[in-house]
């Protein structure tokens, strides 16, 4: 078993909404389902608020379009409680409410941000 976990930002989007691409940041669990742990926000201006965990089989969803490999982060530290996790930095990135110019993929942009040193870039070594 590997201990290195993918992290991608996965883009969703719908027909009846071309100009709206929704992003989350996505821990992959099994790359053989493209199965994961998807950390987001939902909402809308006003109301924007970090979701809980879910898992994910991208493949499923009728509305993903595709996805950016940012990084590998090792298991140990996926998921962990302690302050040091991916997971546990991710879910304290705040949210902007009352911004029109703000969305999910700014917050994308900031938990990525935050998470300096956890991540290993997917061409380093």
């Amino acid at each position: 078993m590997t201990q290195n976990l993918d992290v991608v930002v996965a883009q969703y989007g719908h027909v009846r909404l071309p100009g709206a691409k929704h992003w989350a940041i996505v821990v992959i669990t099994d790359s053989s389902k493209l199965k994961g742990v998807t950390f987001q926000i939902a909402g809308s201006t006003n109301t924007y608020e970090v979701k809980q965990l879910e898992e994910v089989e991208l493949l499923y969803s009728n509305t993903y379009m595709g996805s950016v490999n940012v990084g590998t982060v090792h298991r140990d530290y996926a998921f962990g409680a302690e302050g040091i996790a991916l997971g546990t930095i991710v879910q304290r990135t705040s949210v902007v409410r009352g911004n029109l110019n703000w969305n999910c993929q700014n917050w994308v942009v900031a938990a990525l941000a935050s998470t300096e040193g956890l991540l290993v870039g997917p061409n380093d070594s």
